[in-house]
């Protein structure tokens, strides 16, 4: 459902931001046709899914988690271990990614990246109160990351959306010039937050704000 909304808004806006002479065609109708229908299977599927067994027994299983004693006792440094641990994980994927060629399979492991990423800002968050500032400023630095990372991956669905409501248009006989046009503006966008990752990435790793990973 959300997926929807937010790609609506993201194409509505970058029509409207368009000069009207650029705008050739029903775009923005059809655009709203797409994913009021898109948005109309999803709020169904959501409600069939919410009055499922298998939701109420997901609600039953994390009241039964709350509730139960600790499975065992840890330590800091058990902590600390499984904490650096997903940070590494995550700049590994980073850096496969990063080495690859500029294909779709290296926008599939760039958003796997940016989950790594999201997984190990989590795991630091856990290191604040023993470890303080550097790893508040840890946290911050993965954010920025992953939301660099995660604008990426909007262009790159986006991209994907504006290639099939330019075929639809297509076979429709109708203009598809400024779908094209939105694409490589997209494309464009999407270079230079590739541009930016790297930065990012060694802001994220500086030996500072890395001491919240010590033992």
């Amino acid at each position: 459902v959300r997926d929807a909304q937010v790609m609506a808004a993201r194409l509505t806006d970058a029509v409207r931001a368009e000069p009207a002479d650029l705008v050739l065609g029903p775009v923005a109708a059809r655009i709203s046709e797409r994913f009021a229908a898109d948005l109309a299977t999803a709020l169904d599927e959501l409600v069939r899914t919410l009055d499922s067994d298998r939701y109420t027994e997901l609600l039953a299983g994390l009241d039964r988690l709350l509730e139960a004693p600790p499975a065992r006792a840890v330590d800091a440094r058990w902590v600390a271990r499984r904490v650096r641990r997903a940070v590494t994980r995550a700049d590994d994927r980073l850096d496969r990614a990063l080495d690859g060629q500029r294909n779709q399979e290296a926008d599939v492991a760039l958003h796997e990246a940016r989950k790594a990423y999201k997984a190990a800002r989590y795991a630091v968050e856990v290191r604040e109160p023993a470890a303080g500032q550097p790893a508040a400023a840890l946290v911050e630095r993965l954010k920025d990351l992953q939301d660099l990372l995660g604008t990426h991956h909007d262009s790159v669905v986006t991209r994907e959306v504006l290639r099939r409501q330019a075929l639809r248009a297509y076979a429709d006989g109708e203009n598809t010039f400024t779908y094209g046009l939105l694409h490589a503006r997209q494309a464009t966008a999407a270079d230079r937050d590739l541009r930016a990752i790297p930065a990012a990435r060694d802001r994220a790793r500086r030996r500072k704000v890395r001491r919240s990973l010590k033992k």
